[in-house]
């Protein structure tokens, strides 16, 4: 970077006694996190323990951590919330809370872990009102200055008042500066000169020099224990280790009106900020560049802090916050070099002095390092500003307009002259070329491609595209001409442009081409838009007119490439909208420059591009161009260092600085989220990385989150995880290394094992409770149980007890009938025959004795079974007929039916006497087998009255029925029991059947 001609020759007449331009070797940006600053007065600027930049301004303070922008203007009192603003002093305590110097407020705390910010309180009565700064010395105490005392803060609150009564007090006493040095002394500077604080007295002395004597403005630390003091005239004086004397002196350029804010040793060189800019001096004093806004990007010239971070300078100025980054390659701005700012093409006459091309003219680079429009100024005009290429060929310049055709500049004489036809005049220029067959191919955007050879213009009918943006010619002298989509090659053995189809691997249809170079081995490479880099390999016998276009970077795949250049090493240089991309001669990513790194911008133009023949590289932009020396450029590519800013959840949350090293963090079982906000130390370019992380123990896939800064997790279980995070560098790899920290989500109370031992305790004893619940309960429904059993067996022994009482009642007077039946029944049939009187008699006695014989065999029931009582009389009639049980074959066809005892009596005698009928016939035979059959029904006889039949029958039978006498009794009978006997004979079949009938019995 080239500082303004005027300012170089004032410097070195006055200073250096050397002629040549000073160059920067700083590259001044503002990150865009500076744009959210309310009020843009930066008065402090602080760099914590966590890595965080503090900001103090005019209207308050704020803090970045990477990625977030926080603000700070209310702190706790005891008075109640107080408003802060006009920060003049940053530091940190020792348990790590920040001290904030607030003008008119006092001392603020703000603790990082939940960004509280308090008014410091003391127990004495000191005036922190008009506090001017605080500062921590070698051994981590903090100072603090007020307008006219000075305080050394013991633990977090103790102010001890540091003695000054040995100064001269004079009415317009102020202390200003304050410094401490590695060697663990304090100065301070003011009105009164220069002191040094002594511990045994707890005050300041004054050193009393001959050199300086005036109203010290600033104080620094020097090389070798030495002091740099700056007075309130702008000179500067480089004090001894014993600060008996000045080693030397610096006096600034711009003696008057220059106001000395602050003097800094930063990386062995002196940086002196003032009110006209930063002026920087070598080790030896010496001045080495001065940055201003008037030759860089920084917005004003009264810079009022300044902060040394690991890879960046950070400026407060009144109008802003800016960061100064070392650069490695030249710019060249409107503003350090005088050039237009849209730079759109490069050429080199045959003196080697270098044109560019711009929006606005052409420039020429003179000796001095300042750029000379060649204008109106010169024999003849050109014919337009807006110049999209240019190209040398022999002694002159050809320029191509956007719209004018063509100029051609004779560089010895400055002439300028139209080479084409009239006709061509309105041809929008793109590219020129001259071959190594010495033809020379204009390529136009509104006409297709153009051939002049010996004054004759001809346009070239092999290519139909109207848009021609480029035409280059190869190392094997084949021609190349570039439309929006296709590519043409002129082989030297061919005399017409040919397609190339060239197919782009991953993409359905052609992207627009904006580039093309050759490199070695036959690489072609193509620069297309939001597409990336490719690159084609042609086989160099091959004549084949179609390819594989191949990307080579997927990381890059959505940049656009405006230019590619390839260095003498192979290198690949492209220029895209996010900055400058360097790939190794194998096609690996070497290098992302930005801003920061000296670029004249992010952004660049369409094929604005050069190298020269030293193999020097130009590109050019928006705001100018870059002259980029490759053998000097660092290739080393480091990766991000990642940290996590801060955690937050329901329970907590914290400032961390979390990077590869382990880290914990440990949540509450109800914590139902946490947040994890992470960022990587590079706060100019803090927006140009991406990010993904994963937690491990939950998800092992990584989730890509862009540029968003932070994660998020809800209702996590139990247990251990860990979470890590990865970032890309600005080359687009993904780190290797990942920024981790191991969470631990506690178990909640009732699900520990203790818990759970207590639940089992509980269990079991609620088990017990209920099984000692549940035995009572058993015993009770056990008991209620038996009782109603018991109950139930009372009444059904009460119920058979009264069926019982009421059975023996029903029997007693059955039996008492039954009786009542008998003596009715032996009354009635003694007098009815005087002659037949004991058969009669003996009828009725024995089937009523059988009858009492049954009462004797069978159990007592509600009646008699006529069945059984039938088995009874067979056998006693058998026995008193003297006939054998064995020979009479029996057939009982009596229905066991229960007759009530009251009517057993009659029915009994009828069943008798038909069977004592029956068998009273076969006794005078001698027939050996008898069959019997004994049957009884109920059945409708004599107008419907219901009546019982008795009925046997017997085979074979005596058929001399009328002598016998015991028929005649069995008709003699049935007046007797008031039935009636009826007696039939089958004499075929020699069976006889004797038939009483009775009155119905009632069955039970």
């Amino acid at each position: 970077m080239h500082i303004d001609l005027r300012f170089l020759t004032l410097i070195a007449a006055l200073f250096l006694g050397a002629s040549g331009p000073v160059y920067s070797n700083y590259q001044i940006v503002s990150p865009t996190f500076a744009q959210q600053i309310a009020q843009p007065t930066i008065t402090s600027l602080h760099q914590d323990s966590m890595r965080n930049l503090w900001i103090g301004t005019q209207e308050g303070l704020y803090k970045f951590d990477g990625s977030t922008l926080s603000r700070f203007q209310e702190a706790r009192s005891k008075e109640g919330k107080v408003l802060f603003s006009d920060i003049r002093g940053i530091s940190e305590s020792n348990t790590g809370d920040i001290l904030v110097a607030a003008y008119g407020i006092g001392l603020v705390s703000i603790s990082l872990n939940n960004h509280a910010a308090t008014i410091v309180s003391h127990s004495t009565n000191f005036d922190l009102t008009n506090i001017t700064s605080v500062s921590k010395d070698e051994t981590s105490q903090n100072w603090i200055t007020t307008r006219t005392n000075v305080f050394r803060l013991k633990g977090t609150s103790k102010l001890v008042q540091v003695r000054t009564d040995a100064l001269e007090q004079r009415n317009s006493f102020e202390i200003v500066s304050i410094t401490h040095t590695q060697t663990g002394n304090t100065f301070i500077g003011g009105s009164f000169g220069l002191a040094k604080f002594f511990v045994s007295g707890n005050s300041f002395e004054k050193l009393s020099t001959a050199e300086i004597e005036q109203q010290i403005v600033a104080i620094s630390e020097g090389p070798e224990n030495s002091l740099i003091v700056a007075d309130r005239t702008g000179q500067i004086s480089k004090l001894s280790p014993d600060f008996g004397s000045s080693i030397s002196r610096i006096e600034l350029p711009e003696k008057y009106d220059i106001h000395i804010a602050k003097v800094l040793w930063i990386d062995n060189a002196l940086f002196v900020l003032t009110n006209k800019g930063i002026y920087i001096f070598s080790s030896n004093l010496k001045l080495a560049e001065v940055i201003r806004a008037e030759n860089t990007s920084l917005g004003n010239d009264s810079v009022m802090a300044l902060l040394k971070t690991d890879s960046e300078l950070w400026i407060g100025t009144y109008q802003g916050l800016y960061a100064a980054t070392k650069i490695e390659m030249e710019l060249h701005s409107a503003q350090s070099s005088g050039i237009h700012p849209e730079v759109l093409a490069f050429t080199k006459d045959s003196s080697g002095q270098l044109w560019i091309g711009t929006y606005n003219g052409l420039f020429r680079l003179d000796e001095s390092g300042f750029h000379e429009r060649f204008d109106k100024g010169h024999p003849n005009a050109l014919t337009d500003h807006r110049i999209m290429t240019l190209t040398t060929i022999g002694e002159s310049i050809w320029v191509g307009y956007q719209e004018h055709g063509i100029d051609l500049v004779h560089t010895n004489s400055g002439l300028v002259e139209r080479p084409l036809p009239t006709s061509a005049k309105s041809l929008a220029v793109t590219s020129i070329l001259q071959s190594n067959s010495g033809h020379i191919w204009i390529a136009t955007y509104n006409s297709g491609l153009y051939l002049l050879s010996n004054g004759e213009l001809v346009r070239d009918l092999s290519i139909d595209d109207a848009s021609v943006t480029l035409v280059k010619e190869v190392s094997d002298g084949e021609i190349y001409a570039v439309s929006e989509k296709r590519i043409y090659r002129l082989s030297k053995d061919v005399s017409e442009f040919q397609v190339v189809d060239i197919k782009f691997d991953g993409l359905e249809s052609a992207p627009r081409i904006l580039a093309l170079q050759s490199g070695a081995g036959g690489d072609l490479y193509i620069g297309t838009k939001d597409h990336g880099l490719f690159y084609v390999k042609f086989e160099s016998d091959s004549e084949s007119l179609s390819a594989m276009a191949r990307a080579i970077s997927k990381e890059n795949s959505n940049t656009t490439v405006y230019s590619i250049e390839i260095d003498d090493l192979g290198r690949i240089w492209t220029a895209t909208q996010k900055g400058v991309l360097l790939f190794s001669h194998d096609k690996t990513p070497l290098r992302h420059f930005l801003v920061k790194d000296g670029l004249q911008g992010n952004d660049f133009n369409f094929a604005a591009s050069f190298k020269d023949d030293d193999g020097n590289l130009y590109f050019g932009g928006v705001n100018g161009y870059n002259k980029i020396f490759p053998q000097d450029v660092s290739t080393e590519i480091k990766s991000p260092q990642l940290r996590v800013t801060s955690i937050k959840s329901q329970a907590i949350d914290v400032q961390t600085n979390f990077g590869s090293e382990k880290a914990e963090v440990h949540l509450k079982h109800d914590d139902m989220f946490m947040m994890f906000k992470f960022s990587v130390l590079d706060y100019i370019a803090h927006d140009s990385y991406e990010y993904r992380y994963r937690l491990l123990g939950l998800q092992e896939e990584w989730v890509y989150s862009g540029r968003d800064h932070s994660a998020t997790y809800t209702n996590l279980p139990a247990g251990g995880y860990r979470f890590e995070i990865q970032a890309t560098n600005l080359e687009g790899t993904w780190s290797t290394e990942s920024s981790m920290v191991h969470v631990n989500v506690a178990t909640a109370p009732w699900r520990t094992w203790w818990a759970y031992t207590g639940y089992l305790i509980l269990i079991l004893g609620v088990l017990g409770i209920l099984r000692k619940l549940y035995d009572a309960i058993s015993i009770k429904n056990k008991a209620l149980e038996y009782a109603h059993e018991m109950s139930v067996a009372a009444n059904l022994a009460e119920n058979e007890m009264s069926q019982h009482f009421e059975f023996q009642r029903e029997r007693r007077d059955a039996i008492s009938s039954h009786f009542d039946e008998r003596l009715k029944l032996q009354s009635d049939s003694a007098p009815i025959s005087p002659s037949d009187c004991h058969t009669q008699s003996w009828l009725i006695a024995n089937s009523l004795r059988v009858l009492d014989m049954y009462f004797s065999k069978v159990p007592m029931q509600r009646g008699v079974d006529l069945q059984r009582f039938v088995e009874l009389a067979i056998e006693d009639i058998c026995d008193s007929r003297e006939l054998k049980r064995t020979n009479v074959i029996s057939i009982n066809r009596v229905e066991p039916l229960c007759i009530p005892f009251e009517q057993t009596p009659p029915m009994t005698v009828a069943l008798y006497r038909s069977i004592w009928g029956s068998l009273s016939l076969i006794g005078k035979l001698e027939t050996t087998d008898f069959f019997l059959e004994v049957d009884s029904n109920i059945f409708e006889y004599m107008s419907g009255n219901s009546t019982f039949r008795a009925c046997s029958s017997v085979a074979p039978v005596n058929p001399d029925l009328s002598t016998d006498f015991q028929l005649s009794a069995l008709g003699d009978l049935d007046n007797a029991i008031g039935g009636l006997c009826e007696i039939t004979f089958d004499p075929n079949q020699q069976k006889l059947e004797i038939h009483v009938f009775g009155p119905k019995p009632r069955a039970h």
